[in-house]
Protein backbone atom coordinates (compact mmCIF):
# COMPACT_ATOMS: atom_id res chain seq x y z
CA UNK A 1 0.00 0.00 0.00
CA UNK A 2 2.92 2.45 0.01
CA UNK A 3 3.36 2.19 -3.33
CA UNK A 4 -0.16 3.92 -3.59
CA UNK A 5 0.56 6.72 -1.15
CA UNK A 6 -1.76 8.92 -2.49
CA UNK A 7 -4.95 6.94 -2.45
CA UNK A 8 -4.15 5.41 1.08
CA UNK A 9 -3.47 8.59 2.42
CA UNK A 10 -6.83 10.07 1.84
CA UNK A 11 -8.45 6.57 2.94
CA UNK A 12 -6.31 6.31 6.38
CA UNK A 13 -7.61 10.20 7.29
CA UNK A 14 -10.96 10.12 5.93
CA UNK A 15 -11.17 6.75 7.97
CA UNK A 16 -9.96 7.61 11.30
CA UNK A 17 -12.41 10.95 11.27
CA UNK A 18 -15.13 8.40 10.44
CA UNK A 19 -13.84 5.86 13.69
CA UNK A 20 -13.53 8.87 16.11
CA UNK A 21 -16.85 9.99 14.84
CA UNK A 22 -18.32 7.00 16.44
CA UNK A 23 -16.69 7.27 19.52
CA UNK A 24 -16.47 10.91 20.58
CA UNK A 25 -18.78 12.73 22.98
CA UNK A 26 -21.59 14.34 21.23
CA UNK A 27 -20.29 18.12 21.98
CA UNK A 28 -16.87 17.17 19.93
CA UNK A 29 -16.52 15.92 16.13
CA UNK A 30 -13.76 14.87 14.14
CA UNK A 31 -13.06 16.58 11.12
CA UNK A 32 -10.86 16.24 7.63
CA UNK A 33 -8.93 19.55 6.59
CA UNK A 34 -6.02 19.89 4.51
CA UNK A 35 -2.07 21.88 4.50
CA UNK A 36 -0.47 22.26 1.11
CA UNK A 37 3.62 22.18 1.22
CA UNK A 38 5.72 22.97 -1.60
CA UNK A 39 7.43 19.94 -2.27
CA UNK A 40 10.00 20.86 -5.40
CA UNK A 41 9.21 23.88 -7.99
CA UNK A 42 6.12 23.28 -9.75
CA UNK A 43 4.65 20.44 -7.12
CA UNK A 44 3.06 20.39 -3.71
CA UNK A 45 2.15 17.88 -1.35
CA UNK A 46 -1.59 17.57 -0.02
CA UNK A 47 -1.17 16.82 3.70
CA UNK A 48 -4.62 15.88 4.90
CA UNK A 49 -5.33 15.55 8.79
CA UNK A 50 -8.34 15.37 11.08
CA UNK A 51 -9.15 17.80 13.75
CA UNK A 52 -10.83 17.46 16.76
CA UNK A 53 -12.98 20.10 18.36
CA UNK A 54 -15.99 21.25 19.99
CA UNK A 55 -19.18 21.28 17.13
CA UNK A 56 -20.36 24.79 18.77
CA UNK A 57 -17.03 26.66 18.49
CA UNK A 58 -14.60 26.04 14.73
CA UNK A 59 -11.62 28.13 16.45
CA UNK A 60 -11.07 25.74 19.20
CA UNK A 61 -8.71 22.53 17.97
CA UNK A 62 -8.55 19.80 20.71
CA UNK A 63 -6.45 17.29 18.50
CA UNK A 64 -4.67 17.25 15.55
CA UNK A 65 -4.24 13.81 13.90
CA UNK A 66 -1.92 13.16 10.91
CA UNK A 67 -0.98 10.27 8.84
CA UNK A 68 2.40 11.60 7.81
CA UNK A 69 2.78 11.83 3.79
CA UNK A 70 5.23 10.34 2.23
CA UNK A 71 6.40 12.80 -0.21
CA UNK A 72 7.66 15.06 2.93
CA UNK A 73 9.69 12.23 4.30
CA UNK A 74 12.15 12.67 0.82
CA UNK A 75 11.63 16.41 0.00
CA UNK A 76 13.67 18.29 2.43
CA UNK A 77 11.32 21.37 1.70
CA UNK A 78 8.77 19.55 2.22
CA UNK A 79 10.35 18.55 5.35
CA UNK A 80 10.86 21.82 6.62
CA UNK A 81 7.26 22.91 5.20
CA UNK A 82 5.74 19.85 7.68
CA UNK A 83 8.21 20.84 10.54
CA UNK A 84 6.66 24.96 10.36
CA UNK A 85 3.06 23.27 10.61
CA UNK A 86 3.74 20.56 13.03
CA UNK A 87 5.32 23.79 15.42
CA UNK A 88 2.42 25.99 14.76
CA UNK A 89 0.16 23.25 16.00
CA UNK A 90 1.97 22.76 19.27
CA UNK A 91 1.19 26.36 19.72
CA UNK A 92 -2.47 26.09 19.17
CA UNK A 93 -3.76 22.53 19.40
CA UNK A 94 -3.97 20.78 23.29
CA UNK A 95 -1.92 17.50 21.40
CA UNK A 96 -0.34 16.18 18.37
CA UNK A 97 -0.55 12.63 17.27
CA UNK A 98 1.26 11.90 14.18
CA UNK A 99 1.21 7.95 12.66
CA UNK A 100 4.04 7.02 9.86
CA UNK A 101 3.22 4.30 7.76
CA UNK A 102 5.72 5.28 5.08
CA UNK A 103 8.91 3.52 5.32
CA UNK A 104 12.35 5.34 4.07
CA UNK A 105 13.52 9.02 4.37
CA UNK A 106 13.24 11.07 7.53
CA UNK A 107 11.60 10.52 10.20
CA UNK A 108 9.33 13.33 11.15
CA UNK A 109 7.28 13.13 13.76
CA UNK A 110 7.62 15.07 16.82
CA UNK A 111 9.25 11.66 18.96
CA UNK A 112 11.40 11.87 15.93
CA UNK A 113 12.31 15.52 15.97
CA UNK A 114 13.01 15.11 20.03
CA UNK A 115 15.26 11.96 19.72
CA UNK A 116 17.60 13.95 17.60
CA UNK A 117 17.64 11.03 15.21
CA UNK A 118 18.63 8.62 18.36
CA UNK A 119 14.88 7.15 17.44
CA UNK A 120 15.01 3.38 17.96
CA UNK A 121 14.44 1.19 14.52
CA UNK A 122 13.33 -1.65 16.18
CA UNK A 123 10.31 -0.84 14.25
CA UNK A 124 9.90 0.57 10.50
CA UNK A 125 6.73 2.34 11.42
CA UNK A 126 5.74 4.10 14.39
CA UNK A 127 3.50 6.58 16.11
CA UNK A 128 3.87 10.04 18.00
CA UNK A 129 1.70 11.73 20.68
CA UNK A 130 2.04 14.84 22.54
CA UNK A 131 0.28 16.87 24.67
CA UNK A 132 0.11 20.40 25.82
CA UNK A 133 -0.47 19.35 29.30
CA UNK A 134 2.87 17.67 29.04
CA UNK A 135 4.94 19.26 26.49
CA UNK A 136 8.24 18.29 27.83
CA UNK A 137 7.10 14.33 27.22
CA UNK A 138 6.14 12.53 23.85
CA UNK A 139 4.92 9.34 23.51
CA UNK A 140 6.63 6.46 20.79
CA UNK A 141 4.52 3.32 19.79
CA UNK A 142 6.72 1.20 18.00
CA UNK A 143 4.49 -0.70 14.96
CA UNK A 144 6.04 -3.71 13.85
CA UNK A 145 5.71 -4.96 10.28
CA UNK A 146 4.54 -8.08 11.36
CA UNK A 147 1.87 -7.42 13.83
CA UNK A 148 -1.34 -5.76 14.21
CA UNK A 149 -0.95 -2.21 14.32
CA UNK A 150 -1.95 -0.86 18.21
CA UNK A 151 -4.86 1.09 19.61
CA UNK A 152 -3.75 4.65 19.98
CA UNK A 153 -5.40 6.55 23.24
CA UNK A 154 -5.81 9.66 21.28
CA UNK A 155 -6.32 12.78 23.59
CA UNK A 156 -9.19 14.56 24.44
CA UNK A 157 -7.94 17.20 27.21
CA UNK A 158 -5.27 16.50 29.86
CA UNK A 159 -7.72 13.45 31.58
CA UNK A 160 -9.40 12.15 28.77
CA UNK A 161 -8.74 10.20 25.34
CA UNK A 162 -10.71 7.90 23.29
CA UNK A 163 -9.44 5.21 21.49
CA UNK A 164 -8.74 5.03 17.94
CA UNK A 165 -7.81 1.13 16.18
CA UNK A 166 -5.68 1.49 13.75
CA UNK A 167 -5.91 -2.02 12.08
CA UNK A 168 -9.51 -1.72 10.89
CA UNK A 169 -8.79 1.66 9.23
CA UNK A 170 -5.74 0.24 7.47
CA UNK A 171 -8.15 -2.92 6.71
CA UNK A 172 -11.16 -1.29 5.48
CA UNK A 173 -8.72 1.36 3.17
CA UNK A 174 -7.43 -2.19 1.43
CA UNK A 175 -10.74 -3.54 0.71
CA UNK A 176 -12.62 -0.56 -0.64
CA UNK A 177 -9.21 0.99 -2.36
CA UNK A 178 -9.49 -2.94 -4.07
CA UNK A 179 -5.29 -2.94 -3.27
CA UNK A 180 -5.78 -6.75 -3.98
CA UNK A 181 -5.95 -6.44 -6.99
CA UNK A 182 -4.14 -3.01 -7.84
CA UNK A 183 -1.01 -3.69 -6.55
CA UNK A 184 1.13 -6.19 -8.38
CA UNK A 185 2.54 -8.53 -5.65
CA UNK A 186 5.18 -10.10 -8.22
CA UNK A 187 7.48 -7.36 -7.61
CA UNK A 188 9.25 -6.14 -4.62
CA UNK A 189 7.96 -2.73 -2.74
CA UNK A 190 9.34 0.18 -4.07
CA UNK A 191 11.58 0.89 -0.27
CA UNK A 192 12.81 -2.78 -0.37
CA UNK A 193 12.43 -4.40 2.50
CA UNK A 194 15.14 -6.00 4.90
CA UNK A 195 16.30 -9.54 3.99
CA UNK A 196 14.07 -11.74 6.92
CA UNK A 197 10.68 -9.05 6.17
CA UNK A 198 10.65 -10.12 2.47
CA UNK A 199 11.11 -13.22 3.10
CA UNK A 200 7.68 -13.33 5.59
CA UNK A 201 6.12 -11.08 3.07
CA UNK A 202 6.91 -13.81 0.21
CA UNK A 203 5.46 -16.28 2.50
CA UNK A 204 2.51 -14.27 3.06
CA UNK A 205 1.31 -13.63 -0.37
CA UNK A 206 2.24 -17.15 -1.19
CA UNK A 207 -0.29 -17.74 1.58
CA UNK A 208 -3.11 -15.26 0.06
CA UNK A 209 -2.54 -16.24 -3.44
CA UNK A 210 -3.56 -20.19 -2.19
CA UNK A 211 -6.25 -18.88 -0.33
CA UNK A 212 -7.25 -16.59 -3.53
CA UNK A 213 -6.74 -19.98 -5.77
CA UNK A 214 -9.01 -22.15 -3.12
CA UNK A 215 -11.60 -19.66 -3.29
Amino acid sequence: MEDSWGDTHVRFTVGAADRLNESLPRELIAHIDERMFEDEPDLDVCQRFVEIKPIRNDGDVITVLAFVHAAVKWSVTGLRAYQVWQRQFMESAHAFVEVELARGGDLVTIAARRSAGRLPRIAPYHASIWRASRPELVEYYAIPLRDPLPVLPVPLGADQHVALDLQPIIDAAYQRGRYAVVLDYSKPPQNPLGVDDAAWAAARVRQWKRSSDAD
